[in-house]
């Protein structure tokens, strides 16, 4: 998959700084970088998306 993905909810990973998480998988923003596969496989927003 070449698509990106950025409408997944996210939250902050601590007050003060400018870093967010995936709310469901917990994996840094940075990390993910817009790629589904980045998402852990248990991740529910990348679950929903596969299975579409």
């Amino acid at each position: 998959m070449n698509k990106y993905f950025i409408d997944y909810p996210q939250e902050r990973i601590e007050e003060g700084v400018n870093n967010y998480q995936c709310q469901f998988c917990k994996v840094s923003t940075l990390t993910i970088n817009g790629l589904l596969e980045n998402h852990l496989p248990e991740c529910e927003y990348r679950k929903q998306k596969e299975s579409n």
